[in-house]
């Protein structure tokens, strides 16, 4: 868990200047910025020297997603959530045995200052690398599947009647 360390900056005045930094918690987090066309990519900078890149929504995409966070070396993810476009990164992204967090956009989005799709991933990157993020609830995914199906059959139940 990050924690805050209290700073003294040297001051030429009669005083010094004491200020508190968070220091990072988790190196190996990374967040996803989700699109309908694209998804943008955060991971930290110490990792590479291109920390935030864009992949496509295709399942091959989000396959060389995956591979790219395992080369970073990240063990978790955070997402937003919004409409279904995150489900196939999300179910991706398992399968590759990264932990994955969805979080809620609503919280995520209350920044000012944050216009684009890249400043995002990189702000969702450093919010959950500092361990401010919280994850909605997922089912696991024999549950999420048997939900569909129910949802399915009382849907078709209702049309059929």
């Amino acid at each position: 868990m990050p924690k805050l360390t209290k700073r003294t900056i040297d001051a030429t005045g009669p005083q010094a200047t004491e200020f508190f930094l968070w220091d990072e918690g988790i190196p190996s987090a990374a967040a996803i910025d989700i699109g309908s066309t694209m998804h943008m990519a955060a991971v930290n900078p110490d990792s590479t020297g291109t920390p935030i890149r864009a992949f496509g929504t295709f399942t091959h995409d989000l396959h060389d997603l995956a591979r790219w966070f395992k080369s970073c070396g990240v063990t978790s993810v955070a997402m937003e959530t919004t409409g279904v476009n995150w489900i196939p990164a999300f179910e991706i992204l398992e399968q590759h045995r990264l932990e994955v967090i969805l979080v809620n956009a609503r919280y995520a989005r209350n920044v000012p200052g944050r216009k684009t799709d890249v400043s995002d991933a990189g702000w969702l990157r450093q919010l959950h690398s500092y361990g401010q993020l919280w994850g909605s609830f997922r089912p696991e995914a024999e549950v999420a599947t048997l939900r569909a199906w129910a949802l399915f059959s009382a849907g078709a139940t209702r049309r059929v009647a």
